[in-house]
């Protein structure tokens, strides 16, 4: 069961929508506890860098190295306490019309994500000890899919 696999209380639990696939790029939104309406993204990279931007504004998990810039950003944050709009679990209940992912980060180390995820349509979880290697997970369970759809 996914809730068991994923604990609902975790307030960095994060959903992701997997809506269309055209031409190898994935579109779709994702959800988390702190926005009332989803996020939507055009392309994986946008994906990963919108959440991260999640994790940047609530400082969980929170991150052992700053990320570099070109410019400066002043714009973390950290101490602040944001208003939770949507529980763990009802993010953790919405769907994606090609796949869904539920994504748990423990850490942020190495200016990187540690942590699991549970492909939905299938009931397999894998643990992954960076942000490429989810975006390999992902690839890899939508080419899956891609393949027995057709």
């Amino acid at each position: 069961m996914l809730t068991e696999t994923i604990k609902p209380v975790s307030p960095n639990v994060i959903c992701i929508c997997i809506n269309k696939i055209i031409d190898g790029n994935a579109k779709g939104k994702f959800y988390n506890c702190y926005s009332k309406h989803p996020v939507y993204f055009e392309e994986i990279v946008s994906l990963i860098l919108q959440i991260e931007a999640v994790f940047d504004k609530i400082n969980f998990p929170q991150a052992s190295t700053i990320t570099r810039s070109f410019f400066n950003d002043n714009t973390k944050a950290l101490g602040k306490e944001f208003k939770k709009h949507m529980t763990p679990q009802e993010v953790i209940e919405q769907k994606g019309s090609k796949a869904t992912f539920v994504v748990h980060v423990q850490y942020r180390q190495n200016s990187t994500w540690q942590g699991s995820v549970v492909w939905v349509d299938k009931n397999k979880t894998k643990n992954f000890r960076s942000a490429l290697e989810l975006l390999k997970l992902i690839d890899g369970a939508l080419s899956e899919s891609e393949i027995t759809n057709k």
